[in-house]
């Protein structure tokens, strides 16, 4: 049995939905002792309904891997749903309309390892807000070994243009990105409002604002490429801070890496109030005149090297 593609899926379509699960342990691991349903079945209907059997839902295949195409969203959890230690790896999702993925409900414990999100090569349009994986509720996140890409929105000249690689929401805590690409969304690449933020070796690559935090993270080594802006209202920025004045983030980077060929976008654009950053050592290159900081209300602490002259 090899890997399976659901081509030409029709507007609207999950490759697979978990919906309701009460109180289950899941386990979507491609070598799984047990099998609900076979990869090939899926070819039929590109839809399961995952459901408690022994405390354990799987898909199995001989090939480790599993390649999805032209799904509306690849995989989605409903707001219903109650589910814990979700495992799913070698996950490949090209020519994506709309989501990678979209997680909703009682999650307790997620983990993506190994996996590629495309977008379709078509922009989306409103009301179809584009995003690599959004997590919308839950706790105990890990993101490792994979690339994000494409996910871009075109709107009226005066609007704010989304588009996201990874976009946490607010109440979701405890998520962890290691060894992650993200790269040419049309807004941010990663959307950071969740709690017990832990991030390392992750790279932003030719997003309008690469990483954009609205609380606290911890990072280790941080790399900002060639923030791009497409259209829309909102400037550019290697790292964007939405800041709070009652409550500031603090964002503590143990090592951050910049290039920038011609974009002078602000390695740091500070909004809205308040914030602390704490950068332990940096490598940065960008052209002459480049703003080290943008917002007053900021307090930034180079380490040893100190301010960056560029």
């Amino acid at each position: 049995m090899g890997s399976t593609c659901a081509s030409n899926a029709l507007p609207r379509e999950h490759w697979l939905e978990i919906l309701g699960l009460q109180k289950l342990s899941v386990k979507l691991a491609l070598n799984a002792v047990l099998m609900l349903t076979s990869v090939s079945a899926l070819a039929a209907d590109r839809r399961i309904t995952a459901r408690e059997a022994n405390g354990a839902v799987a898909l199995s295949s001989s090939s480790m891997s599993i390649e999805v195409s032209h799904a509306y969203r690849v995989i989605e959890t409903r707001s219903g749903t109650t589910a814990r230690n979700i495992i799913i790896e070698n996950l490949t999702g090209r020519s994506i309309i709309r989501e990678g993925i979209r997680l909703r409900g009682a999650i307790d414990g997620f983990t993506l390892r190994n996996f590629r999100l495309e977008h379709s090569a078509t922009p989306n349009h409103p009301p179809d807000l584009p995003e690599g994986i959004h997590i919308m509720s839950g706790r105990n996140f890990v993101l490792e070994k994979g690339q994000i890409s494409d996910f871009q929105m075109i709107m009226a000249a005066d609007r704010y243009w989304n588009g996201d690689g990874i976009a946490t929401e607010r109440g979701v805590t405890g998520v962890t990105i290691h060894d992650v690409t993200v790269e040419d969304n049309t807004d941010a690449g990663l959307d950071l409002k969740s709690s017990e933020n832990f991030l390392d070796d992750v790279t932003a690559a030719r997003n309008n604002r690469n990483f954009r935090f609205w609380s606290d993270v911890e990072a280790g080594t941080l790399r900002s490429i060639d923030p791009t802006k497409r259209g829309g209202t909102a400037s550019s920025a290697h790292i964007q801070i939405t800041g709070n004045n009652i409550s500031p983030p603090k964002i503590h980077i143990s090592r951050l890496i910049v290039r920038s060929a011609t974009s002078k976008a602000p390695i740091f654009l500070i909004e809205n109030g308040a914030a602390t950053v704490v950068i332990d050592d940096y490598d940065i290159i960008a052209p002459k005149g480049t703003p080290v900081l943008i917002g007053g209300a900021a307090k930034v602490y180079w380490g040893n090297k100190g301010v960056p002259k560029l």
